[in-house]
């Protein structure tokens, strides 16, 4: 039911991994206001994705700027939102997350130089 959802994390969180709530913020189809690490990984993504605004942790200030902004242009909320909705549908439904490993782990097969068939096991 929000217009807007918040994204908010210490500025030293600099992690390799998405919030699980991003996730559900951008299948929800709702703008993103993120207060985070601008090297962090959930700035990558909504950079990537067009789905957010981007404030830098801890500053609250630029949060509530941030936050009035999207509250005074429902075109741009809409925009966003739709942005969120697309990038989670393309990038992390079930099958393009597992056909994703399945590319990795092909790949790495392939440069070890092991086949990417099953191996027989010998019986024993």
């Amino acid at each position: 039911a929000a217009d807007v959802l918040l994204l908010n994390q210490i500025a030293a969180m600099e992690d390799a991994v998405i919030p699980c709530k991003l996730l559900t913020y951008m299948a929800a189809g709702r703008p993103i206001v993120a207060a985070v690490n601008e090297n962090s990984e959930a700035a990558r993504v909504i950079r990537r994705a067009q789905c957010g605004m981007i404030v830098p942790a801890e500053d609250p200030e630029a949060l509530s700027t941030a936050m009035l902004a999207l509250q005074k242009d429902p075109e741009l909320r809409r925009e966003l939102g739709a942005n969120a909705r697309l990038y989670a549908e393309m990038h992390f439904t079930k099958a393009s997350v597992l056909g994703a490993y399945d590319e990795f782990f092909l790949t790495v097969l392939c440069t070890t130089g092991l086949s990417p068939a099953a191996e027989e096991v010998p019986e024993t």
